[in-house]
């Protein structure tokens, strides 16, 4: 949607940014990625920022607005994973270029639903405008389906949530995104080992049930939703040549 300086969230924005802030600074391409907290009103609104320069000025703005933040979600949106924040050691540092490969790697890997596509590491987390849908802590009671029939994507995502970020894609549960198409993947930050990106994934939903592989008790998922697409920012920790932390709007 364009629009022009005075609208949007020049108008609605009410208080902001809150302690919750991430920026990508990329001298190299003059531009500058960030996730911030604001709030519309009462309500918090997680926003990913894309900022062009030119000569010192500003040439461009992309503003991506998560609303409707569930309640449950916003512990995770008070203030940033310390790990995304801290400096990489300089023996763990990669250039800017191995940088953007491995981020070009990771959205290989999700649209391919295979984890061995990108350089996971073992306490790769990721979460969702709050949501951590990665590496939780073991069920007590796991949630069971009758044999022969596919569960329900709230189930499976419960069982799903405790796996690690390369484990959960190769089981296919996101083998229902048709493709990741404007991939805008150019800035990053050495010091840090944070990448900030831009994408669009596509949902067509051409069938509603998926096969998982490697989930015990469970052979397929309902994904139970109309076609629909996407648009997300990705902010990745990289250290080390693997990928740690995921912050996505």
């Amino acid at each position: 949607q364009p629009i022009k300086p005075g609208e949007g969230l020049w108008k609605t924005v009410t208080a902001g940014p809150t302690s919750f802030r991430i920026v990508v600074p990329d001298p190299v391409s003059q531009s500058v990625g960030a996730v911030v907290m604001l709030h519309e009103g009462k309500e918090p609104i997680e926003v990913a920022i894309r900022l062009q320069l030119r000569n010192g000025q500003i040439m461009r703005a992309d503003h991506l607005v998560a609303r409707g933040l569930a309640a449950a979600n916003l512990q995770h949106l008070v203030t940033p994973r310390p790990a995304l924040l801290a400096a990489v050691p300089r023996g763990d540092r990669m250039s800017r270029d191995d940088l953007l490969g491995v981020a070009a790697a990771y959205y290989r890997a999700v649209e391919g639903a295979d984890g061995s596509l990108a350089p996971f590491a073992t306490d790769c987390v990721r979460r969702e405008s709050g949501w951590q849908s990665t590496s939780n802590p073991p069920l007590k009671a796991p949630p069971t389906v009758e044999p022969g029939k596919p569960m329900h994507r709230d189930q499976a995502f419960l069982i799903l949530g405790t796996y690690g970020c390369a484990a959960q894609l190769d089981t296919g549960i996101f083998a229902n995104i048709s493709g990741i198409g404007d991939r805008r993947i150019d800035i990053a930050d050495p010091e840090t080992g944070l990448v900030f990106a831009f994408s669009h994934f596509y949902h067509e939903f051409k069938q509603r049930i998926f096969k998982l592989h490697g989930v015990p008790g469970v052979d397929a998922v309902d994904w139970d939703l109309d076609a629909f697409d996407l648009y997300a920012a990705h902010i990745l920790k990289i250290a080390g040549g693997r990928i740690h932390e995921i912050e996505a709007t």
